[in-house]
């Protein structure tokens, strides 16, 4: 039976995994949003950010997650 890679797995997800085992892996990434109402008159325009940790272990994939937003 095949293993899957999984530090290759999450690089291919755009995670980035440093060469040491033991040190998690990290994602960070943002979206600019614009929300309009529909008779247009009010515009809501916000900026939603992502970090996410995965730790790897031998059975397993942890995953932490802070999402912020802001406007602008």
């Amino acid at each position: 039976m095949n293993q899957v890679d999984r530090r290759k797995a999450l690089e291919e997800l755009g995670f980035i995994c440093p060469s040491a085992t033991d040190t998690p892996c990290s994602y960070d990434g943002s979206a600019k949003s614009t929300i309009v109402s529909a008779d247009r008159k009010d515009t809501t325009r916000f900026v939603t950010k992502v970090h996410i940790q995965a730790r790897l272990s031998d059975r397993v994939v942890k995953v932490e997650s802070h999402i912020s937003k802001t406007d602008f």
